[in-house]
């Protein structure tokens, strides 16, 4: 059970994972690829858990010149995005779905908010993911598998800090916004706050 008086702001910590589906036609069409996905995880969860709330993208709170900031890959560099970008984006309904997360002990989330800062901001953004993915989803869907993979993309750079930390949080290679929110309804991350 959340608690209903922790805001979005005192729920940020070093390492704390945003899972999330914005109201952009980028955004929208990761849904789409993801749409399978999300309908057999959306089956087994209780309660309606509309297409809407597929999330698209993923993120991870680091720390930079002693304020916590919101690391994310995207068009063209990983980069900051200020925790007040992210109220406005909540407060204008640009975000129809964020959750907070915590994947792992509090001293490997730090080192995992260290080593995005170190080793994922600044890098290209992998902007063929977004056709690969689509791709991949057609292939799953005729049952064929899908021998390439793409980089550097959100929710890889996550991986990456968090696999640089000295921990899998994703039990899997090649993860996506989907497995994020996967992970939080199989217990093995805890929720720390939810927009929805």
């Amino acid at each position: 059970m959340l608690d209903a008086a922790v805001t979005f702001r005192d729920a940020l910590v070093p390492g704390a994972v945003l899972t999330m589906a914005s109201h952009s036609p980028l955004g929208w069409a990761i849904r789409r690829f993801l749409g399978r996905g999300f309908r057999k995880l959306a089956a087994q969860t209780p309660g309606p858990l509309p297409m809407k709330l597929c999330p698209n993208h993923t993120a991870i709170v680091v720390e930079h010149e002693g304020a916590l900031w919101i690391g994310e890959a995207k068009f063209p560099r990983a980069g900051l995005t200020s925790v007040g970008q992210y109220v406005r984006w909540l407060n204008s309904g640009f975000l129809k779905d964020l959750i907070v997360s915590a994947p792992a002990d509090a001293l490997t989330m730090k080192k995992a908010a260290f080593c995005w800062m170190r080793a994922v901001r600044g890098t290209w953004y992998d902007f063929g993911a977004i056709p690969r993915l689509a791709l991949k989803t057609a292939l799953v869907d005729l049952g064929l598998p899908m021998g390439a993979e793409w980089a550097w993309y959100c929710t890889e750079g996550v991986w990456q800090a968090y696999s640089l930390a000295g921990q899998d949080i994703y039990g899997k290679r090649y993860p996506t916004p989907l497995t994020d929110l996967k992970r939080v309804v199989e217990g093995k991350w805890r929720l720390v706050w939810r927009l929805t």
